[in-house]
Formats: structure tokens, sequence, C-alpha cells
């Protein structure tokens, strides 16, 4: 898609986007299992200033939210930064394509930086281009979780295609961990962490030492 046709498509899904992510079957099996354990990884503390890549309608940050952290919100559709910004008033938000240049108001570091079932939407050979970006971004001590549609190995995913090939969406790339960290600069470690069938946890840090 465009990024004009994923501007319409998210804004259009804004509406009925939260209940969709409660399905147990593919792609949202065990999303809010995913989203918990981001925010265990992500320990967020007062004083923070957090980078929700992908906001959406906030279901990730309203489990991050306290009133003691500087909370962005990035994302492509306004309709869904609408819905967030009336859960989150205290938040900053900002609506833009993600794999453009980042916006000017956009603070230049953070201690934390989250982003939930927004990355698949690149091709696989833009996400370890994409982790490094965001590790620009990130305070010496920071990190990054990511909770997304993710596999393994490429045998899983090809056996979760096979297996629920009516729900597969060609326009989407999910990942597959093995071909990922393999691609990802020694400057950052990275770690995954299946939770669902098709969905798990990656957490980015710089190395220790």
């Amino acid at each position: 898609m465009t990024q004009n046709q994923w501007t319409k498509h998210f804004d259009t899904w804004s509406a009925s986007y939260d209940r969709a992510v409660q399905g147990d079957g593919y792609p949202f099996a065990g999303y809010g299992k995913i989203l918990d354990r981001m925010v265990e990884h992500a320990n967020v503390r007062a004083g923070h200033r957090v980078l929700d890549l992908g906001i959406g309608t906030g279901n990730l940050s309203l489990r991050l939210s306290c009133s003691d952290i500087e909370l962005w919100g990035l994302d492509l559709s306004q309709r869904m930064i609408d819905i967030a910004a009336r859960r989150l008033p205290e938040a900053h938000f900002l609506c833009a394509d993600m794999t453009e240049a980042w916006p000017e108001e956009l603070p230049d570091r953070f201690d934390v930086i989250v982003s939930a079932y927004t990355l698949h939407h690149l091709a696989d050979a833009q996400k370890p281009e994409m982790i490094q970006r965001l590790a620009d971004l990130l305070s010496p001590d920071g990190r990054i979780i990511i909770g997304d549609l993710a596999f393994p190995t490429r045998i899983a995913l090809e056996e979760t295609r096979e297996a629920w090939h009516d729900k597969w969406d060609g326009d989407e790339f999910p990942w597959v961990a093995e071909d990922v960290i393999a691609r990802i600069d020694s400057a950052v470690r990275v770690s995954f962490e299946p939770i669902s069938f098709c969905g798990g946890v990656f957490v980015v840090s710089p190395p220790t030492g």
C-alpha cells in the first residue's frame, strides 16, 4: 500500500481497532499478554521521556503512563491519535510517517522507546535500519521494547502462514527473530521472547561493558 492508502486504512479502522485486538486467533493472539510483558521490560520510572512509535489508540501507553513521565506518541493516523489523545491528555502527539525523517518537534533523546504491532508493516530489510534509527534516539542507558507479529524462525512463520492463510495479509511482514537478530549491528544487543504462536517481544539495549 502507499502511504495515503495506509493512512485511510488506519483512519477507517480506528473506530473498531480496540475490538479487533481482542481476538485469540491470528494475528492478535496474545495481544494483551504481549503489551503487559512490554511494560515489564520497559520498566518506566518517574522522570523518563518515553516514545510510543505507532501509538494507535493508546493501548500500550495507557499501561505505561503515569503523571511523572514525558510521553510522546507518533502515528500515521490522525484519527487513531485523536482517540489516544482523549485517553492520554498529558501526552504529546505527532502525526507522521515513521519511514520519513523524524518530525522537528520530536526530542532527540528518549529513555525508553516502545512500539506495539507497528513495525511489521516494514519490509524485512527495513527492520534493522529502523532499529538503528531508534537506537540513535536513545539516552546512554535507554532501551527499545518492540511487541509485534513475530516468529522465532522462518519455519514457524511458514507453518502459521499455511494454517492461517485466510487471515494472512500480504501487505504485512511479520518479524523472523533469527533473521533480524543476525542482521543487527553489534552496537546494540537484541533478544526475543515469544509470547504467543504469532507474537512476541524484542528488547534492544546498548551492549554491556
